[in-house]
């Protein structure tokens, strides 16, 4: 089949929020056709809080950022999610600890530390990025939908003898926020998997797909290793 190049020729902003626009757009697909659809985009704003001298090019341009913490002890690892309302699904979802680019930071690890300190109050640094196992790269987060870019940095704390509750701090969130950090233990044992979803049948909580796929993904490595 010879296919052409895809391409958008028209997006037309039809509705305009504090946090979204809705746009019409028309594209050409790989066949040569005419369709149209919609999207959705974050309002952009300035100044652009993801300045052009990153010096990593994987990361620049993002939005947002999405943060896997850990947290280890001997002979104990925690995954630190956190609960929060979402009107859309009108119930609590369980996610990763997330947030926009702000200005000031000076690369998605630096949005990345400080999305931790403001939602957990956990204080982390850079000693604590994973940068072996998942290099930071700028992905979409739901590009049936929208162009809304985001990262994940993998970040893990020390805590010594502490209990994991006992290293929490002082939130500092925005006015409308209200987030509580949740801590499963057990992570990567036998278990964990189900030990997630027990709590989350319990306190009627359900999951993003990212930390559903995180979760699957522990499991298959279990599987894998013989191990479940």
């Amino acid at each position: 089949m010879d296919l052409s190049s895809p391409e958008c020729l028209e997006r037309v902003e039809l509705y305009r929020g504090r946090w979204l626009t809705l746009s019409k757009v028309v594209f050409k697909n790989r066949r040569g056709g005419m369709e149209t659809g919609e999207m959705v985009s974050r309002v952009k704003r300035s100044p652009s809080p993801c300045p052009a001298q990153w010096t990593d090019s994987r990361t620049r341009g993002c939005e947002g950022v999405t943060c896997i913490l850990t947290l280890s002890s001997p002979g104990e690892r925690y995954l630190v999610l956190i609960s929060e309302y979402r009107y859309p699904v009108q119930g609590i979802v369980l996610s990763f600890i997330e947030g926009l680019v702000d200005p000031g930071d000076t690369g998605i690890e630096d949005s990345a530390l400080r999305e931790v300190q403001e939602e957990t109050g956990i204080e982390a640094s850079p000693i604590h990025v994973d940068r072996a196992v998942s290099p930071p790269r700028t992905v979409y987060v739901d590009s049936w939908k929208s162009d809304e870019t985001s990262c994940a940095v993998i970040v893990n704390v020390p805590i010594g003898e502490k209990r994991a509750e006992d290293i929490l701090g002082a939130q500092a969130l925005e006015g409308e926020e209200d987030i509580r950090v949740e801590i499963f233990p057990g992570l990567g044992k036998k278990g964990f998997y189900q030990s997630v979803m027990d709590r989350c049948d319990l306190n009627g909580w359900t999951l993003t797909a990212d930390v559903m796929a995180y979760l699957q993904g522990l499991e298959m490595a279990n599987v894998i290793k013989g191990i479940k």
